[in-house]
Parts: C-alpha cells; structure tokens; sequence
C-alpha cells in the first residue's frame, strides 16, 4: 500500500475458495499443516461511518500498491498472502494465499514485515525504530501496523499505533530521531489492536526518506509510535541537516500516545526552533478613541516574532457573541480557554471557553454565584474587573482573578480600595470561595491592585500586578506594572518588585521570545491606546528595555485603536489553522467530532 495519506482501517470480505473445514459443526478439527486451503480475501476501505481517519484535512481513499503483502496466522505457521494480479484498483484490491487444512481461526497482520508471531489470541508485531519514508508519502508503509481476526468470513483490521505529525519548513532535514520511552520494537497486541505488553522495546525512531534525500518542505509527516507514556523532560526530537547542522528539542511535559489518535510536533526547521509557532493577540478596540460597540468586543492578530502582527478576520471580531475582557489560557491537554461574560442585562454572568483550535469555541455559561465577595467589597457586575483565568500545569485546576473595591466608595478612594479576588475549579462545575489573593505587607499592605495575570516559570509563581495606587499614595510606582513572585499558586505575602514601566500602563501579559532567551511583557498605554511590548532575561529585575509601541493594522483605512487583551504563545498547528481559519463560517455552538493532533510542546 502506498501511504499517500494516513492508512485507514481496512475490512476484509473472504471468500474461500476452498473450504476451510468440512467437519460436522460440534467437531474440533486438527489443524493439517501439510496439507494447504486456497483462501481469498477481497480489501476494501471500511465505510465512511466507521473508518478511522487521522488525517482529516487531507482525508483521502486507500491506495493499495501491487506489491502489498498481507500476513494470515492460521494456528500453525505464518502465510503470506499477496495481491492477484489486475485487481487492484486503488481502493480495492483481492488478496490471495493458503493456510492449513482444518484451521478455524485465522489472524491478519498488515503488513507482513510487522508480523512477528501468534500465541493463543496474542499476536506479536513489529513497529520499526528505523522508518523510511518514500518521496510521494508522508509515512513509512512499514510502520502503519493493523491487526485483525476473521469473523463471519470477513476481517476489520485495528490501527496498532498512535501517530506523531510534524511539518517539515527546512529544505535540507535529512533525518528525524525521535526520542522517549518504548516508542517503538516488538509489541504484543490483541486483535483489537489493543496493547498488552512491549517485548522487546526501542527507545527510538529514525525517520529518513527514500534513498537518502530530504524531507520536503511545506509537507506534513506522520511517524507510527506504539502507545505509552513519556516521562516531562524525557521525550525529545533531534533533526539533522544534510550539511551536518543539527537541533534538539525536549517536551517540558509528559507525552502520552494513544492507539488511533495523535500528538502534533509542529514545525521543524533546519534553523532555530523559533519558527514553529508564533503569538495570537486576543485585545478589545476602539475608533478615534470612541467605544462604537468595539470595546468588549474581541479581536484577533496574529504574529511568528511577537512584534510585527497581521489582524485576522478582515478586521471583524473572531467570535461574535463574545463580551468582556479577553484572556486565554491553555491547559496540559493543549485545550484553549477563554474567559469573558454574557451581555444581557445586569448583572451579568461569568462566561468560559473552550476550543481545541483557538477558532471554534465551545460556550458555556457560569453562574454569577461563584463571584460572590466577602463581606465589605463589591463587584463591577458588567466585565467583573476584567477577569484573568490562569490554568496551573502543576495542581491541574484553574484560577479564575479579578479586581473589586470596598462597598460604598467612588472616584480615587474606590481605586485606592482595589484588591485581587480569586477562585479555583478543576470542572467548572464545582468552585471554592472568593478570597483574597495577595497578602503583601509593609509599604505595600495597601496596595491597590488591578489586572493581575499568574505565569509559572521556572518551578515559581509569578504575578504581573498593575499598582493602581495614585501619585500621591506612591509617587514610585502608582499606575505601573510590578512583578511578585511564590510558591504557592494562593499563597503570596512576599511584595512586588519595582515599576516595569512608565505610569499609566495596565492589563499586562507575559509570554518567552520565540528564542526563549527573553521574556515579552505586553502592556496597554491606556493614555494613547496603544500596545507596548518590553522584553528582560529576569522575572526578579526592575531592568526592562522598551522594544515597540503597536496597534496591530487592519488594512482597511478604517484602523481601531488597540486596547485590553492578551499574547499567548501556540503551536505551529495552531498558528496555521488561525492562518487559513474562515470565521464566518465558524460556529461556536457545538462542538466538531473526529479523532485530532494534541500538542507535543
């Protein structure tokens, strides 16, 4: 078979020609190796109701080569079983062989070279270390293993692996070495497919193309992985160039490979590791510094460096029915989430998204209950002081922060009276009680707080605070972004640093350069409407050089000005779906179905 796209699952209607046993029903025939049955066996695609497809976007039909060879265990020996000539069609081909004389139970493996043994039901194959790819194929046909058991004079053959994609943007990678635990040898499966134990384990996958040339760039391959689990800091992909150049990447998580599904390296370039992926910049807008129904409304732009930036959408708001103050986070799964509120009536209510894309969001409404403060403090009930949502990858719960004043207080003393609220959910089902967050002492136990964003870097807690305190309260850092740092994702009692920036800038948000060397503090001049971006090689320094002043373009004349919002870093999958997404036609009700590519990074 030719693996043009991603080999399905195939189903085998058999036909004997001749039979199998002629023995009454209640006998138990012996199996007579010496003495051979004819058997034939029609390949077709499984029905689209059914088939797996890992490879949506390119979701092609099988196209069997005449070459092909198929392995049929009958109970006694291993057969061989190889396409008749002139009926292969592409699709659909006839497979034809012998097995002994009296066997009832007859096991496939394709394709044959994977096929290593059968003990009882258990089949052992093998899923090579070393896969080579051919120059019209994105995977290695030897690797893409299925095994099956004939049942009704038909066999449905069951992936044996999980699949890792990556797209190659290099025009000189010759070889990709993939590393992390028993990703490869001999395995025993089920014929189901499923795992049962890895015998004979390789720690490694070589991929190369045909006839030593080089991977084609633009074009997306798949490398078969036996399912398991990789360790956080174990799981690493080296590339090497035809001229002896080489990078290495390492997963800062565990990886984990599923039978049937997939995990996404992204891109892989011959250069640095900065070109896969890029930023998206979720942000609220308004005209001539007028609101004309833009502010609380979000907008997307989307940049590879972090700080030249394309405006996605025409212009036009990505998601519609969103309302509030655009954050996002991304949890252990890759999955996207995006906090907001609805926009009926007051008070409103806490809305969450969530999207495997960062295109079609999920909605799902909140109670307002959940915001409820202790005694003595009160909510802004339209944008709730502009929620922040933080997923932590350690305690793998969420925190929902926002800002809310003292009851009773206006003008500067309400600000002045400003303090960060938090809640935790693992569900959004169940959630603690709103509490404080901060505990700071000293010159800053009054601090007035607002807009604070939580990062962990490092094995620590960081939290991007903007010191709403006015001039005369703090003549140092009033209406500044400070860094504090913890432990403890609820515990923090040691103060902030000092002012990042000049006065008048808030609803701060970090992320690493795309080199890593780096870290991007994005905030908004509220006084001009405008995005800076500030870059440190320290979280623990007060020492921020200025980079740019920017409000993404949208190329129609009609440009708005650049307000609340948020940078977050993704993937290359990501950034290219973002790239080509048409949003008009997105829907945001329900939620698509089908087998997808997790991110690896």
């Amino acid at each position: 078979m030719i693996p043009v796209f991603i080999h399905k699952s195939f189903l085998f209607a058999a036909t004997v020609i001749a039979t199998l046993s002629c023995s009454k029903v209640h006998e138990t025939p012996a199996i007579d190796p010496s003495s051979r049955v004819s058997v034939s066996f029609n390949a077709r695609s499984e029905s689209e109701s059914t088939k797996v497809t890992l490879d949506f976007s390119k979701a092609q039909n099988v196209q069997w080569s005449d070459e092909d060879l198929v392995a049929v265990f009958d109970g006694a020996m291993k057969n061989e079983f190889g396409i008749d000539p002139g009926t292969n069609t592409g699709s659909d081909a006839t497979f034809s062989g012998e097995v002994a004389k009296g066997a009832t139970d007859l096991y496939a493996v394709y394709p044959y070279s994977a096929a290593g043994s059968l003990s009882g039901s258990a089949l052992t194959v093998i899923v090579p270390g070393n896969q080579v790819i051919g120059s019209n194929a994105n995977a290695a046909p030897s690797a893409l293993v299925s095994v099956g058991k004939v049942n009704g004079g038909s066999i449905e053959f069951k992936q044996v692996c999980g699949l890792m994609s990556f797209t190659v943007s290099g025009s000189n990678i010759k070889r990709i070495i993939i590393s992390g635990n028993a990703l490869a040898g001999a395995a025993s499966v089920n014929s189901s497919g499923v795992l049962q134990n890895v015998s004979s384990p390789s720690d490694n996958i070589t991929l190369t193309c045909e006839n030593g040339g080089c991977f084609v760039p633009g074009r997306t391959y798949y490398a078969a992985v036996l399912p398991g689990t990789t360790a956080a800091g174990r799981f690493v992909i080296s590339y090497e160039t035809s001229d002896g150049a080489a990078n290495t990447r390492t997963a800062s998580r565990a990886v984990t490979f599923t039978r049937r599904k997939g995990m996404d390296a992204g891109a892989i370039d011959s250069g640095s590791q900065s070109s896969a992926g890029g930023y998206l910049f979720a942000y609220t807008g308004m005209k001539d510094g007028d609101n004309n129904g833009d502010y609380y409304k979000m907008f997307y732009a989307i940049s590879r460096d972090g700080l030249s930036w394309t405006v996605l959408c025409g212009g036009a708001p990505p998601l519609p029915t969103y309302y509030g103050f655009p954050y996002i986070t991304q949890d252990n799964d890759g999955k996207y989430w995006l906090i907001g509120t609805d926009n009926g009536p007051l008070p409103h209510h806490p809305v969450i998204w969530h999207s495997d894309d960062a295109v079609s969001w999920v909605r799902k409404d909140l109670p307002a209950s959940i915001m409820k403060l202790p005694s003595g403090y009160t909510n802004d009930t339209n944008s709730y002081g502009a929620m922040k949502i933080f997923f932590d990858p350690v305690s793998e719960q969420f925190i929902i922060t926002w800002h809310a004043s003292e009851s009773g207080l206006d003008g500067d003393e309400k600000w002045e009276s400003m303090r960060t609220f938090y809640i935790l959910t693992r569900d959004f089902e169940s959630f603690t009680t709103a509490d404080k967050l901060f505990s700071f002492s000293g010159s800053d136990a009054n601090m007035a707080q607002i807009d604070a964003t939580i990062h962990y870097y490092g094995g620590k807690y960081y939290a991007v605070i903007k010191d709403e305190r006015t001039k005369d309260s703090s003549s140092s850092y009033y209406k500044r972004p400070r860094i504090a740092s913890s432990t403890s994702l609820t515990s923090w009692t040691s103060n902030p640093g000092g002012a990042i920036t000049p006065k008048y800038r808030e609803a701060p948000t970090l992320v690493k350069s795309p080199d890593g060397n780096y870290y991007y503090m994005y905030v908004e001049y509220y006084e001009d409407h405008v995005y800076e971006l500030y870059r440190s090689t320290s979280l623990t320094t007060s020492n921020w050089t200025k980079v740019s002043s920017f409000v993404p373009p949208t190329g129609t004349g009609d440009d708005r000005n650049c307000r609340h919002g948020c940078v977050i870093r993704v993937d290359e999958r990501t950034y290219r779906r973002l790239q080509t997404a048409d949003f008009s036609n997105i829907s945001s009700v329900g939620e698509s179905f089908g087998t997808d590519f997790s991110p690896i990074w």
